[in-house]
């Protein structure tokens, strides 16, 4: 009887108990307070993950922004080579942008020049950044000298020069012929050659890309122009101006046994002429005219036969003169006379320039 009634009395109590707990409970929203704090806990957790996130990201732009300020400094010491009292430089922008500024205000009206080494100048800076691996790198540049007086053509020829010696290959292009003849002095006077050489002597370095008309096909008349690339001629890549070009001509047929290259023998005349047009034009800068300057040329103990032939192979075949000149080739002995008497004198009245041509020669193929 007596364990009867603490069992009953222990059930109450639960009842009780429960009774207040579910009271408890329902009065003070348990439940929907437990789930609102899983809830925010969740929410706690992803706001943390993201805030790791966004300092991660303020890490890397202030990275950037770091670099982008040392880039800046690099790219305007650049432009002071180049610019020096024009004063343009670099102004970074909290837009991950810049603005070009001559002196203290924004730079307008710059010109193609100006624009060209700008970015000359921003593209080879950029490769300097992230660890970028020149020796492994392919870089095209295309004619950089577009627009550029002959003093800021040299400096980039120096600029190229020092930035782009330790490139894997390098493409550059160009229709300036005096740049060109800087980059073939780049190769030539680098003593391990390129990579892309087999030899100091190999010119497969240079190529001309020109545009030619092709016709579909045989039976279709339709022509297409098409971009070509083939090995440069010889006598671009051999030679670094006109002048040389005519010395070695008439060097190489004074030196000949064989005199009787009819077609040669047909232009030696105007070649001859124009040699010493130009050599005269340097020699004599007082504005006289051809004959006068010959004359001071060949003043001297030269005989009147050689110093007569060689004026009418000059003045004559080389002018036409006289319109039966047309109709025949030069005499061959007044040619040779000719030919001799202009490089026998040069060398005898400037021989260091005479000596300069001939070593102009020397990395011929």
């Amino acid at each position: 009887m007596v364990e009867k009634l603490d069992e009953e009395k222990r059930s109450a109590k639960q009842k009780l108990l429960d009774h207040y707990t579910a009271k408890a409970e329902e009065e003070l929203k348990y439940f929907d307070i437990k789930s609102e704090i899983e809830k925010l806990s969740k929410q706690k957790k992803e706001i943390e993950e993201n805030i790791s996130v966004i300092d991660r990201d303020i890490e890397e732009i202030k990275s950037k922004i770091l670099t982008a300020n040392v880039g800046v400094q690099k790219i305007n010491e650049y432009l002071t080579h180049f610019f020096r009292d024009d004063q343009i430089k670099l102004k970074p922008l909290d837009d991950s942008y810049y603005q070009v500024r001559r002196s203290e205000g924004i730079a307008k009206n710059l010109s193609t020049g100006e624009k060209n080494i700008i970015s000359l100048i921003y593209f080879m800076t950029r490769l300097e950044e992230n660890n970028f691996e020149k020796q492994n790198a392919v870089i095209f540049i295309d004619d950089p000298v577009s627009s550029l007086d002959s003093n800021h053509m040299y400096q980039v020829y120096g600029f190229l020069g020092e930035k782009l010696n330790e490139c894997g290959q390098v493409f550059i292009t160009t229709h300036n012929f005096d740049f060109f003849n800087l980059l073939k002095d780049m190769v030539e006077k680098d003593p391990k050659g390129t990579p892309n050489k087999r030899n100091k002597n190999d010119k497969e370095n240079y190529y001309l890309i020109k545009k030619v008309q092709e016709k579909n096909n045989e039976e279709n008349e339709q022509v297409n122009k098409v971009t070509k690339i083939s090995r440069l001629p010889g006598v671009l890549s051999d030679f670094k101006s006109e002048y040389n070009y005519f010395f070695y001509i008439l060097k190489t047929f004074y030196e000949s046994k064989d005199k009787t290259n009819f077609e040669l023998l047909y232009i030696l005349p105007n070649i001859a002429r124009r040699f010493l047009e130009a050599y005269l034009f340097a020699k004599y800068p007082d504005g006289s005219n051809f004959k006068n300057k010959t004359k001071k040329f060949f003043e001297g103990n030269l005989d009147d036969y050689k110093k007569q032939s060689t004026m009418k192979i000059l003045d004559e075949y080389s002018h036409e003169q006289n319109p039966e000149h047309d109709q025949k080739f030069p005499d061959i002995n007044e040619v040779e006379i000719a030919i001799d008497t202009i490089l026998t004198n040069l060398k005898d009245k400037d021989e260091e320039h005479y000596i300069a041509l001939e070593d102009s020669l020397k990395n011929k193929n």
